[in-house]
């Protein structure tokens, strides 16, 4: 969508405060335009509705930061289409390696499991892959590639604490299957400092619930990590995720984030 000024309200509202020589501050009348998608790819898209989003908040990034957030949503994910069985590489469509000569800044980027900080082309891309990431959570697709951070990162609270998905080329990467019978579309882009992700396609009736987040001491009596077998421990943050689909079938999820250090105690 888009906004456009009303210019016939804006000269009336002009011409009102010259007649009643009122000089104060005029608010300039705009109009919402609605948002239209163009279909060049010469498939049948069918009916485009908005099945899910994510959203993350990059707000105090440092400039480098900031530049290839803002590029990754722009240049590399913006109208990515997923055909039917399709599985989405995050890794593969930065199209190459993530270098300089290829118009990325330096910032910041986790290695040795949290032991250090060191400046890279590249750094901040995980903002995009975790918003990418919360979209196919909400969404109800089938992630099958999926870390979160070695570190508990600021960047992450706001819009889905523990819903993040680091992301590193040749190394580890985000990936998810569309696991629906139509296309889906995606969009991503930032206002202000919000990245935004969404998936558009024909709803095939399946419902998603996320219950979180949980802390290892707020779960469930009883519940414990399914892939340790073990209960859950201080550092760990985890979702339960229920996919329900028009058969009646449900499938239950646990996502679960498994921080190296510790993490700030829970704010009430």
């Amino acid at each position: 969508w888009g906004v456009e000024v009303d210019v016939e309200a804006l000269i009336d509202a002009m011409v009102a405060a010259v007649e009643n020589r009122d000089f104060a501050s005029i608010q300039i009348p705009s109009v919402e335009l609605p948002a239209y998608v163009f279909n060049d790819t010469g498939v049948d898209l069918g009916d485009l509705e908005l099945l899910a989003s994510g959203r993350s908040n990059f707000a105090g990034s440092p400039e480098g930061r900031d530049f290839n957030i803002r590029k990754a949503l722009d240049e590399h994910y913006n109208n990515v289409l997923l055909a039917p069985g399709e599985k989405f590489s995050y890794n593969a469509l930065l199209g190459g390696p993530v270098t300089y000569s290829r118009g990325w800044k330096a910032s910041l980027a986790i290695f040795g499991g949290g032991s250090a900080l060191r400046p890279v082309p590249g750094g901040g891309l995980c903002q995009v892959s975790t918003t990418i990431y919360r979209a196919a959570v909400n969404a109800g697709l089938k992630v099958t590639a999926r870390r979160a951070h070695s570190l508990y990162v600021h960047y992450y609270v706001p819009y889905g604490e523990g819903l993040d998905s680091t992301i590193f080329p040749g190394s580890q990467d985000l990936v998810f299957e569309n696991d629906t019978d139509n296309y889906i579309l995606m969009q991503t882009y930032a206002i202000g400092d919000d990245a935004f992700v969404n998936f558009y396609g024909t709803d095939d009736g399946r419902s998603v619930e996320l219950d979180g987040p949980y802390r290892y001491n707020e779960v469930p009596e009883g519940v414990i990590d399914e892939e340790y077998g073990r209960p859950f421990r201080r550092d760990d943050i985890v979702w339960f995720q229920k996919i329900t689909r028009p058969d009646g079938t449900v499938e239950e999820n646990q996502l679960v984030s498994r921080y190296k250090k510790p993490i700030p105690r829970k704010q009430n």
